[in-house]
């Protein structure tokens, strides 16, 4: 299990233990976290694939002591961990509310304002306040969608569907208040895998491939956003590297013959004390 298991799971998925969505963590602090992370993305209208200058700098030095500090900085305020779609539906389910909303990041990163890839969640006392803030945070001219349980997770099968990468995001660690539906336009995916700076964990499972199911089509490959599936040619095969495995899953969704599952990563030797970058 990853850390935050350990430290606000009592060991069990820490993104499935409802006391993380409560109202009695939904403090100034949460507030001011929200307000802290999303602003400056979405007040940006220009889109922007770099990043600072100033933040260049730090990541250059990312192998030292900044890196440390500044993860553990996110860690405290804002931090994410890809889930499957399987999690992200138990998610929704337990929770009062989800309202849809738009993207922060793809409002930086591609100038779109209004793509609603992002959901807002929580108990029923936290939804005026939290949706509030959410309008101020991200564009008081934008609506944001109110939608069932039931529409909530339609919409993230969907996605899932179309290659998405689902991950639960912290404002002020541990309260929830997000589930992110991320591809390559996406900051944390850019900071993570290009940046090599660390947001976010990877999930609780690693994806392996059947061989005696697999084809050889190689749609999985191609839908992979971290390049852990590679194909043989002599083998005509698929396979993953779980080393690389991020265990998002959306693989799974591009395979006809159903040949790839997820295995819990504390099963897999390769991979089960990877959970960074």
């Amino acid at each position: 299990m990853c850390e935050f298991c350990h430290r606000h799971g009592e060991g069990q998925k820490w993104y499935l233990a409802a006391a993380n969505y409560s109202e009695e963590l939904f403090g100034e602090a949460a507030r001011s976290s929200i307000r802290a992370v999303l602003k400056p993305l979405s007040g940006q209208l220009a889109p922007s694939a770099e990043p600072s200058a100033a933040q260049q700098k730090v990541f250059s030095m990312a192998p030292g002591v900044v890196r440390w500090v500044a993860r553990r900085h996110q860690q405290d305020v804002h931090w994410g961990q890809v889930v499957p779609l399987e999690d992200a539906l138990q998610m929704i389910g337990m929770l009062d509310w989800v309202v849809r909303l738009p993207c922060a990041c793809r409002s930086q990163t591609v100038g779109d304002r209004n793509a609603r890839y992002c959901f807002g969640l929580g108990i029923a006392p936290l939804e005026e306040p939290q949706r509030q803030l959410f309008r101020e945070a991200v564009d008081p001219a934008l609506s944001l969608e109110t939608l069932t349980r039931e529409q909530a997770q339609e919409a993230i099968t969907a996605l899932d569907q179309r290659g998405a990468m689902h991950s639960v995001w912290t404002f002020k660690t541990p309260f929830i208040g997000g589930l992110c539906n991320c591809d390559r336009d996406c900051q944390a995916y850019r900071a993570q895998t290009q940046w090599k700076f660390q947001c976010m964990f990877r999930a609780e499972y690693v994806a392996q491939v059947d061989p005696e199911s697999c084809r050889g089509c190689r749609r999985c490959m191609r839908q992979c956003l971290f390049g852990a599936i590679h194909f043989s040619l002599s083998q005509e095969r698929c396979a993953v590297n779980q080393a690389a495995c991020y265990g998002c899953g959306v693989c799974r969704a591009t395979c006809e013959r159903g040949a790839i599952s997820l295995l819990p990563r504390a099963s897999v030797p390769a991979a089960a004390r990877t959970w960074g970058i």
